[in-house]
């Protein structure tokens, strides 16, 4: 991907989400996970901060937790996520793909996956779509594209989800 299609898709991003409201930190993780040590502290690291704030180090530090997130969690940091499978720093965004895709779509978590993703709106939609097809693109992920064919508003769109 050129430097100038990742801007596109961090606009995108940006524009989808622009909205999105910054959480304190009690509303962040799924109350079933608010006993785990690392779902509170990514709580307390993301508590009241807005997605745009939050660095690819601490993106990648709290990778493993996203499945904790809350709803509300979901869609306030998600956004941060999706930016951060479009940087440079390969190290870190291979891991960052691919627990931003498993969130995405897990065979365990399916009730859960449908809940956080029906706060989403048309354009965040869109903007969750492209980054899939990014990533399955450029780091050849096939569960990307198994999760893009699903995808609400993708050209390959089924109806499901």
């Amino acid at each position: 991907m050129t430097g100038s299609s990742r801007a596109k898709l961090q606009a995108q991003i940006e524009t989808a989400f622009r909205g999105v409201p910054a959480l304190p930190a009690a509303r962040i993780v799924l109350e079933q996970h608010q006993h785990h040590v690392d779902a509170q502290q990514m709580a307390s690291a993301f508590g009241g901060r807005h997605w745009t704030e939050l660095s690819l180090q601490e993106l990648f530090f709290h990778r493993e937790s996203i499945f904790t997130l809350s709803s509300a969690g979901y869609l306030s940091y998600l956004p941060a996520y999706l930016c951060g499978c479009l940087h440079d720093d390969t190290r870190l965004v291979t891991d960052i793909s691919w627990y931003t895709v498993s969130g995405l779509r897990t065979q365990r978590a399916m009730r859960t996956t449908h809940q956080r993703l029906e706060l989403f709106g048309k354009d965040q939609r869109s903007a969750v779509a492209a980054v899939l097809r990014h990533v399955a693109e450029s780091l050849s992920d096939e569960r990307a594209e198994k999760i893009l064919a699903e995808w609400p508003g993708s050209s390959m769109d089924s109806g499901r989800m």
